[in-house]
């Protein structure tokens, strides 16, 4: 594994961008192709083109720098240029609470009879 970059040099250099989950090994100078979820995510719903910047995470604590190298209908690759080890985990907190599926305040769940 490559310590340099780390993940924020990676981050400083190339700004806020993407973290996928892509269960693949990354090695520097490889090329891999993304599956089907992650690359049309990438290309269809983000609208990233070639060169754009991402982090890739295995699931197993190794993250990748990585650059997209080719965007196709078919098939998408990227071209990894760093590896760290990583947490696992997402840097953002995330805090979950009850809802009311149905829509309505807490004080009218059910209707008054008259």
């Amino acid at each position: 594994m490559s310590d340099s970059p780390n993940a924020a040099d990676w981050v400083a250099r190339h700004g806020k961008m993407p973290r996928l989950y892509v269960p693949a090994e990354f090695s520097a100078g490889t090329t891999v192709t993304l599956p089907e979820g992650p690359a049309k995510h990438v290309t269809r719903v983000l609208r990233m083109g070639e060169g754009a910047p991402l982090i890739l995470f295995d699931g197993a604590g190794q993250e990748a720098g990585v650059q997209l190298a080719e965007v196709g209908r078919k098939h998408t690759t990227v071209t990894v240029e760093a590896v760290w080890s990583g947490s696992g985990e997402s840097p953002l907190a995330v805090h979950l609470g009850p809802s009311d599926f149905q829509g309505r305040p807490h004080g009218l769940r059910h209707s008054k009879s008259r």
